[in-house]
């Protein structure tokens, strides 16, 4: 496959995932997606799912990080907690109303935002990509 655009939550990143940057062959499991799009009309090829319940229908996806869109809104209600290694997390309700989009080069789950902004997720575009089945 050539580019492919992926998906990825802030929280799973900031649950469980691995930091990235511009430039980083990444591995990650996930969904094939055939009908969603952003709100400007970029369609989302890939989901990516670190907590799945079963593998079907999960794949791998192997690829190089070109671009990543950093997906956030303001006006959304956050309650702020602490998880058991210290660092702190924003749980976010689902208030996606305008959303915005900016170019970053490092992706870990804790973007600065301006007070009362949510962050929700990453607009990755990989290439070089490779589809892999669990194993």
């Amino acid at each position: 496959m050539d580019n492919v655009k992926a998906y990825y939550d802030v929280w799973q990143m900031m649950c469980c995932g691995d930091p990235f940057v511009v430039g980083d062959e990444v591995e990650w499991t996930g969904s094939l997606n055939k009908s969603c799009s952003t709100q400007e009309g970029q369609h989302i090829d890939f989901f990516v799912n670190t907590h799945y319940h079963s593998a079907d229908g999960i794949l791998k996806i192997r690829g190089k990080v070109e671009r990543i869109l950093f997906e956030y809104s303001d006006g959304s209600s956050t309650e702020i907690f602490t998880r058991e290694d210290g660092k702190e997390c924003r749980f976010t309700s689902h208030q996606k109303e305008k959303l915005l989009y900016k170019e970053i080069c490092y992706a870990d789950g804790y973007e600065e935002l301006p007070e009362d902004y949510s962050g929700w997720g990453y607009l990755v575009t990989l290439s070089n990509v490779v589809l892999l089945r669990l194993e």
